[in-house]
């Protein structure tokens, strides 16, 4: 499992004998695959010190699916109230209508308010929409018209070159799932 295993290569993160790393358990099939992965980790991260923090009244929430942070950033949770997550920040929004139930905008541009159950974060969509129950991430321009189809994430990264690329995926998609265990945008591959 990555995080673990990035964890545990570091000094102080678990481990402070190389072997017994090398030689622990492992979710990958093929022994020499996961072998050399975890030397490359342990050289690239054992000299750096885990070291953490935790402020006084601090908690930690672990969200690791897109279904988990769109449950905690739309619906009732322990985490909104203590945080203090409120369902529109430092966006541009229009305001909703009397009795409208619309989704979330945080360090958004919209013109069009998202539906309720859907997401929009640090994006600029412009006249582009959101179908419900979807979640749109660090978009920095769609063409006019466009949607992001219901129950599906559109996620934007920019290249180091300055080009761009976007990731589509379906809310329910398992992207940790194994060759033949996993779907993509709700179909098995």
């Amino acid at each position: 499992e990555l995080y673990s295993d990035v964890l545990y290569a570091l000094r102080g993160g678990g481990f402070d004998d190389r072997d017994a790393y090398l030689a622990a358990p492992s979710d990958e099939k093929d022994a020499a695959k996961a072998r050399r992965f975890r030397e490359a980790l342990w050289a690239a991260l054992h000299a750096t010190r885990l070291n953490v923090v935790r402020p006084v009244g601090a908690s930690f929430a672990h969200l690791g699916t897109t279904r988990e942070l769109l449950a905690m950033l739309t619906r009732p949770s322990p985490f909104r109230a203590p945080l203090g997550l409120s369902p529109r920040s430092r966006c541009l929004a229009p305001p909703p209508g009397d009795g409208d139930a619309w989704g979330v905008v945080l360090n958004g541009v919209v013109d069009k308010a998202p539906p309720a159950g859907a997401v929009v974060e640090h994006s600029v969509l412009g006249e582009a929409t959101v179908g419900a129950g979807g979640l749109a991430s660090c978009v920095r321009e769609l063409p006019p018209g466009f949607s992001v189809p219901p129950r599906c994430l559109l996620q934007q990264v920019q290249l180091v070159d300055g080009r761009f690329v976007c990731v589509l995926l379906g809310v329910d998609d398992d992207v940790k799932a194994g060759e033949g265990d996993g779907a993509y945008l709700g179909r098995p591959w």
